[in-house]
């Protein structure tokens, strides 16, 4: 009697032991999961702030050109319109930006 007691005891501290295992494995495997898709998510978002800085920046620096060539080249146009526009030609000339639009 003692011994099928001792059997029983055995077996069920052993299911208890296999279960608790389990359930462990199960615990670790999941939170391992949840580590390896927060720790992506995490990256993809980290990665696409820099994507957006850098586009922001490069978007910035090229407006910053193209702003700075068309000043430029206005101040050209108007530069040369004040300085060679007024001399002469065409009936004498009158103001120089005038001159200049109607030729």
């Amino acid at each position: 009697m003692m011994v099928g007691v001792v059997i029983v005891v055995v077996a069920v501290v052993m299911m208890v032991v296999v279960v608790d295992v389990a359930v462990m494995a199960v615990v670790v495997v999941v939170s391992v999961v949840v580590v390896v898709v927060v720790v992506g998510v995490a990256v993809v978002v980290v990665l696409v702030v820099v994507v957006v800085v850098v586009v922001g920046v490069v978007v910035v620096v090229v407006g910053m050109v193209v702003v700075g060539v068309v000043v430029v080249k206005v101040m050209a146009v108007v530069v040369g319109m004040v300085v060679c526009g007024g001399g002469g030609g065409g009936g004498g000339g009158g103001g120089g930006v005038v001159w200049w639009w109607w030729w």
